[in-house]
């Protein structure tokens, strides 16, 4: 299999590449003209050789949310619709009824609903429908600030998730809260908070496969905070005792951890019981703030992974460990469906790397491939600038046959651990909750493989003959030769 990537930032296109496993190769395939900074994209739906996708730009004063196809085929990509949002957008996601996308304002601070039109092709067009806006009220007005006091002076809607009832979860760095939201059509109404320690600074957030735990990581404290959903939605629902591992590398010393920031957080997709979180400027602590001591002059190769390994409830810490990248200033990471690969991308130079996850408990990262802007020499500008060398965001897009058949493997395996931890009661019930064929898990309980991880009944080779095979042909090939 191989993964068709998309990444993008502030500068002024995106850029797609094809990472081929085998060959351990990160290749470029096309450039394509983007919005202003086009800070976030998520690839919606295929059909045949076009992708389409929903973009975010932050813009030089409000910003706004568009619509893009890519054909790859011909090598074109086009803007289909455009909104724009009251300031400095964040994160979107498709509500699942299809009926709008949410959207998550960092300046504005407030929750918005588009509504979208979908095509007979699977394309996403934002109609010209008023939007509505939802604004939750700060809770820090007395002081008016958080314990961060540059950085707490308002709402900060930093992400948007929706759970299987419909409900919405907004992450808020301003208000250390998790904003819960009851919608009905486009109305929308707070209907309860998950309360953070003061001075989190929520920023993202992930739930349990079964959605009975939520995950959120602080950009200002850098720890990871679990909440026990079963009371939701509810008014200032606590922490679970006992679970904040801070994320921060031990190699940084205690007082430089406020020139950090933590940034993504993501759960492997077929194991349950592991996070992965970005720390960042882990370079340019004294670039940061001149005047703090003890610098170590030696600057790390790039930011660090925290691996956060779960006992099996979900609710408990057993292991944290870190992974070194060579990528400065994480800003985007990404999961393959298949959970075989993450790629992580930096803000600072623009580097992208891609690595396999191993390990039973998907703790174990090996670096594949990379590639650094830095080094590369641009079709349009033909020279190097601040702008286009920063990556804010990576989209990995498998072609839709391998998604599909990824994402619902993905699904099966949750599934079927659902099952044996006792989360689920019924084979049914979990093919329901996580839309499965009833027969397809039904079979895979009564250990029958999946057709993918089985041997073909026409296979005319051997698992060995068909490794020595291939790399025979790779000798002849770097030597030269045709095979």
């Amino acid at each position: 299999m191989q993964y068709r990537l998309l990444v993008s930032g502030d500068r002024d296109h995106f850029t797609t590449l094809d990472f081929d496993p085998n060959m351990k190769r990160l290749s470029i395939l096309a450039d394509y003209p983007a919005p202003f900074n086009a800070s976030w994209a998520d690839r919606i739906s295929s059909h045949s050789d076009i992708d389409y996708l929903v973009g975010l730009s932050e813009g030089e004063k409000a910003g706004s949310l568009y619509s893009f196809g890519i054909n790859h085929a011909r090598g074109s990509c086009r803007v289909t619709s455009e909104q724009p949002t009251l300031g400095a957008p964040a994160h979107f996601l498709t509500l699942r009824d299809n009926s709008a996308l949410a959207l998550g304002t960092y300046l504005g601070g407030s929750i918005a609903l588009y509504p979208i039109s979908i095509s007979a092709e699977n394309e996403m067009i934002l109609t010209d429908e008023p939007r509505t806006e939802l604004f939750p009220e700060f809770p820090y007005k007395i002081p008016g600030h958080g314990p961060n006091q540059s950085r707490q002076q308002q709402c900060h809607i930093h992400q948007i998730l929706e759970d299987r009832r419909g409900l919405l979860y907004a992450p808020d760095l301003g208000s250390d809260r998790v904003w819960i939201i009851r919608r009905d059509a486009l109305r929308m109404e707070v209907c309860g908070w998950l309360a953070c320690p003061p001075g989190t600074g929520a920023r993202h957030a992930v739930f349990s496969p079964d959605e009975s735990v939520m995950y959120v990581i602080g950009e200002l404290s850098h720890t990871v905070v679990a909440f026990d959903l079963s009371s939701a939605p509810a008014n200032a629902i606590l922490p679970i005792d006992g679970f904040a591992p801070n994320i921060i590398p031990p190699s940084i010393h205690p007082d430089h951890h406020l020139m950090l920031d933590a940034s993504e957080l993501c759960l492997h997709p077929t194991n349950p019981n592991v996070l992965y979180v970005s720390n960042r400027w882990s370079r340019h602590i004294a670039q940061r703030q001149p005047e703090l001591k003890d610098v170590p002059r030696d600057l790390p190769t790039g930011d660090d992974i925290a691996i956060i390994l779960l006992r099996d409830d979900g609710k408990k810490v057993k292991t944290l460990k870190h992974v070194r990248t060579n990528i400065d200033v994480i800003r985007g990471m990404r999961l393959s469906d298949d959970g075989k690969y993450a790629a992580v991308v930096g803000q600072e130079g623009g580097g992208i790397e891609i690595y396999n996850i191993t390990g039973e408990a998907g703790d174990i990262w090996s670096l594949q491939a990379g590639l650094s802007e830095a080094n590369r020499s641009h079709k349009r500008t033909g020279h190097q600038n601040t702008k286009t060398r920063q990556l804010n965001t990576i989209q990995l897009m498998a072609t839709p046959t391998q998604a599909k058949t990824s994402n619902q493997e993905g699904r099966i395996l949750l599934a079927i651990q659902s099952i044996k931890q006792g989360h689920i009661q019924s084979i049914r019930a979990a093919a329901m909750s996580y839309d499965i064929p009833y027969s397809t898990l039904q079979e895979r309980m009564n250990r029958v493989a999946s057709r993918r991880d089985s041997t073909p009944n026409l296979r005319k080779l051997t698992p060995y003959e068909e490794t020595a095979l291939v790399q025979y042909i790779l000798d002849l090939d770097s030597r030269g030769f045709p095979p």
